[in-house]
């Protein structure tokens, strides 16, 4: 309640009704902490849900088929059937490629190149 009420501003002599919400006792509870077993609110969330099927039929397809790049995946099928928002559109690329890339059994080889020394 108090975080909603951020923006808001008082005159000194006007805060007649909000004594319940600025009492002392009411500003020294703990914050509450989920349970380990309970899901967090956030896990409902419909982004969160199509990140971890997306996810899942990614490291399905990669456990058949490990050549695949990231990029393959992306526009893969079935990827981009679970991959659509609730109004139909698809995430965008870039999106689903930061979901997926720590999946990717065959990671690129990053940097350059060594040099090859001359004898």
């Amino acid at each position: 309640m108090i975080e909603a009420m951020d923006n808001l501003y008082f005159l000194e002599n006007n805060i007649e009704g909000f004594e319940d919400v600025f009492s002392p006792a009411r500003l020294e509870k703990p914050l509450t902490v989920a349970e380990p077993g309970k899901p967090k609110p956030s896990d409902k969330h419909p982004r969160v849900r199509h990140r971890k099927q997306v996810r899942a039929v990614a490291k399905d397809i990669w456990d058949k088929h490990p050549d695949k790049t990231v990029p393959d995946m992306v526009w893969h099928d079935e990827i981009s059937k679970v991959s659509q928002r609730a109004d139909g559109s698809n995430y965008s690329e870039k999106t689903v490629k930061s979901w997926i890339r720590d999946l990717n059994p065959n990671p690129p080889l990053k940097g350059r190149p060594a040099k090859k020394k001359d004898e």
